[in-house]
C-alpha cells in the first residue's frame, strides 16, 4: 500500500511499491506504428502514447538498399551505425537516452550478458539483421535491424527510471537520425567495394509499458533517470605515448563506460593501438589498471562471446562510480599507435541519478 500523507517515504516503501507493482501491474506491449517514409540525413520523430508506466521501447529499422559495384564491404559497427542519433526525452525535456546506434548496441550486450543480434547470426530468423553486400535484381535489397531502448535499468525487476505516463498533460518522443554517407569508413554502414542508393526507411515501434491495477507505485524509481549518455567524440591530444583523459559525468551513479578507438578510419585487429587504460579518481588514486586485453577478456567472460575489435566497456555495474563524492573521475587512455587521418575517441556513459537534480555538462576529453 502507498505510505500515508505526510509520512516519509523510504527506499524501503519504494522497494514494497516496486514489488507490487511488478507482481500485480499488467505487462503491456503497445504497437505505436510503422512510421516513414524517411530520406537519408532526416530526423525521425515519433510521438509516444501517454499510458502506463513505460519501461522500455522496441525499434525495427528498415529500409531499400541498391547496390552497385558490390560486393561490399561490411563496417564492424554495422548495421547499428546506421542511427547515427536515438534521443528520448519525458515529459521534463530530460533526455534519457542520447546515443548513436551502435554504442547502445554495446550497451545491450552488456545488459543481456550476450552480444546484441550480431549481423552473422541466424540461420534460422534471416530477417532478424540483414546487411545487403551485392546487387541483385531487379535494383534493391531489404536491410534490417532491431534495438531496445530502455528507460527502466530492469523491466522485470528494477524499475528506476521507469515513466509514469498516465498524463493528459505533455508529450513524449523518440527522435532517430539517419545518416547522408554509408560508404567510407568504420564510421558508416559499409567500408568500401562500391557505391549505395538508400531509400524508404522505415521505423517499427513498440512501447512496452506496466498498466498499474491500484494505486501502489515506486517513486523513487519514477523519480530517477536511467541515462545512457553517447555521442562523445574527440580527436583532440592523441599521441603515441600520451595519456588522453576522458571525464566521468559529475553527480551520477556512473555504471559503465563505454568506448571505442578508431584509428585512421580503422578499428585495429587484437587492440594492438592502445597500450593501457586506467581508471582515475581525484587525480592519483588508480581504481582499475587495466590493459585493452584484460578488458576484452572481462567482456568475453560475461558476454559469452566478442564484440567488434577496438570497442571497450568499462564495467562498474554491481558497484556504481559515485561522482559526488570524487572531485574528478577519469578514464585515462594510453594510444601505441596513432595514424594520421579520420582518428578519434568515442565514448558514452550509463548512470543514474535523481529527477530534477541540477547537473553540470558532461566534459570533453582532455
Amino acid at each position: 500500500m502507498p505510505t500515508q500523507q505526510g509520512q516519509q517515504y523510504t527506499s524501503a516503501n519504494n522497494a514494497q511499491d516496486r514489488n507490487t507493482l511488478l507482481t500485480t501491474g499488467i505487462p503491456m506491449r503497445i504497437l505505436i506504428g510503422k512510421n516513414g517514409p524517411y530520406s537519408p540525413g532526416q530526423t525521425a520523430r515519433i510521438k509516444l502514447q501517454n499510458v502506463g508506466v513505460i519501461t522500455n521501447l522496441k525499434m525495427r529499422i528498415e529500409a531499400q538498399i541498391a547496390i552497385t559495384g558490390g560486393p561490399m564491404q561490411i563496417s564492424p559497427l554495422a548495421p547499428y551505425n546506421f542511427a547515427t542519433n536515438i534521443v528520448t526525452s519525458d515529459y521534463n525535456t530530460t533526455q534519457r537516452i542520447f546515443a548513436p546506434g551502435n554504442i547502445m548496441q554495446m550497451l545491450l550486450s552488456a545488459r543481456h550478458g550476450r552480444v546484441w543480434m550480431g549481423s552473422g547470426q541466424g540461420a534460422v530468423d534471416t530477417s532478424q539483421v540483414v546487411v545487403p553486400i551485392n546487387t541483385v535484381s531487379p535494383s534493391s535489397s531489404n536491410f534490417f535491424f532491431n534495438l531496445d531502448l530502455p528507460f527502466a535499468y530492469d523491466k522485470n525487476s528494477n524499475l528506476s527510471g521507469a515513466i509514469l505516463a498516465q498524463t493528459v498533460v505533455g508529450e513524449m518522443y523518440l527522435s532517430v537520425t539517419f545518416p547522408t554517407t554509408f560508404v567510407q569508413d568504420i564510421t558508416t554502414l559499409y567500408t568500401g567495394g562500391g557505391s549505395v542508393t538508400v531509400t524508404n526507411i522505415y521505423i517499427t515501434l513498440w512501447q512496452e509499458i506496466i498498466q498499474p491495477q491500484n494505486s501502489a507505485l515506486p517513486l523513487m524509481d519514477l523519480q530517477t533517470v536511467y541515462e545512457v549518455a553517447g555521442g562523445y567524440i574527440s580527436s583532440t591530444n592523441l599521441a603515441q605515448g600520451q595519456w588522453k583523459y576522458l571525464d566521468y559525468p559529475n553527480v551520477r551513479a556512473v555504471k559503465a563506460c563505454y568506448l571505442y578507438f578508431c584509428n585512421n578510419g580503422l578499428l585495429t585487429q587484437n587492440e594492438t593501438d592502445l597500450s593501457n587504460i586506467y581508471l582515475i579518481a581525484n587525480g592519483t588514486t588508480q581504481l582499475g589498471q587495466h590493459t585493452p586485453q584484460v578488458i576484452r577478456q572481462d567482456m568475453r567472460t560475461k558476454m559469452g562471446g566478442d564484440l567488434p575489435t577496438g570497442l571497450y566497456y568499462i564495467d562498474t555495474r554491481r558497484q556504481p562510480i559515485q561522482t559526488a563524492i570524487y572531485s574528478q573521475v577519469q578514464l585515462g587512455i594510453l594510444p601505441a599507435t596513432v595514424n594520421a587521418g579520420n582518428t578519434f575517441i568515442a565514448w558514452a556513459f550509463e548512470s543514474m541519478y535523481p529527477l530534477n537534480t541540477p547537473l553540470p555538462g558532461i566534459a570533453q576529453a582532455s
